[in-house]
């Protein structure tokens, strides 16, 4: 009252931080992460553009795609989900991290990737990816890409239809009818990856880290109560969970990783 105000409860304010705190508890990509978060994942991906692969989508903030929020698909919705749709929108929450660890990298979805541009899932290839080889995260590119790369080519593999490898008969047997091609086509939609996204990029240290040992004082101040030194990394190392921003300008985010200089 003293400085003008009428000491009353914006509640509209407030409704919003509270759709801000379950956004969070939405983006948590991490085996805790609620029911309803999962839950929520079925109804945006109902609501998706008509021109997305269901058996592609895994989450709107991790991949390139919005849902509906206008016309008949919007009541697959629901009110919650729309409100959290609508606090995502008006305060920019996005995957704003600037750099990520090879670790984290490699838990991005393989399909509609936030770091390429775009590109059809139509070729045979891609639907064998799919359908076939079930791959749907980077890590599972990486894995099907290694022996399409010739530094990582075992000996008895031939990059041919007619390969006899273990690797190529056992995906035969999940009704492959080409692995060396499918291995050719997950190396290339590795390689149009962006630098900051792409798990292949060499990783430069640039220590500003705290060490194993300085992590561990910290940890022991924390219980007794004690000073905490500052960890200034600017890495996410962990889980896509830490990746979200919330005001980000989008018109600012960068496909090229952060350094310290």
């Amino acid at each position: 009252m003293d400085e003008g105000g009428l000491n009353l409860l914006n509640i509209k304010a407030q409704n919003e931080a509270i759709e801000l705190t379950w956004l969070r508890s939405y983006l948590d990509l991490t085996p805790k992460r609620p029911m309803w978060a999962i839950v929520t994942d079925i109804l945006i991906s109902a609501a998706a553009p008509p021109g997305t692969l269901a058996i592609a989508r895994m989450n709107m903030f991790i991949q390139k795609w919005k849902p509906s929020t206008r016309g008949p698909r919007v009541m697959i919705l629901g009110d919650e989900t729309l409100r959290m749709l609508k606090i995502t929108k008006k305060y920019n929450t996005n995957l704003g991290a600037i750099r990520l660890s090879t670790n984290v990298k490699a838990k991005l979805p393989s399909w509609y990737h936030p770091g390429t541009p775009p590109r059809p899932l139509t070729n045979v290839a891609t639907k064998c990816l799919l359908k076939k080889h079930k791959v749907s995260t980077v890590a599972e590119l990486i894995k099907l890409a290694n022996k399409a790369q010739a530094q990582n080519r075992s000996q008895d593999h031939i990059p041919a239809l007619t390969c006899i490898c273990r690797d190529c008969v056992h995906e035969r047997l999940g009704g492959c009818k080409n692995p060396h091609a499918c291995a050719e086509e997950a190396l290339e939609r590795l390689h149009e990856i962006a630098p900051k996204y792409n798990p292949l990029e060499i990783e430069l240290h640039d220590n500003l880290s705290l060490t194993h040992r300085r992590k561990m004082s910290n940890k022991n101040a924390q219980d007794r109560g004690g000073d905490i030194l500052l960890d200034p990394t600017i890495t996410c190392r962990n889980s896509l969970a830490e990746c979200f921003r919330t005001f980000v300008d989008p018109k600012k985010l960068s496909l090229t990783p952060a350094y310290h200089q």
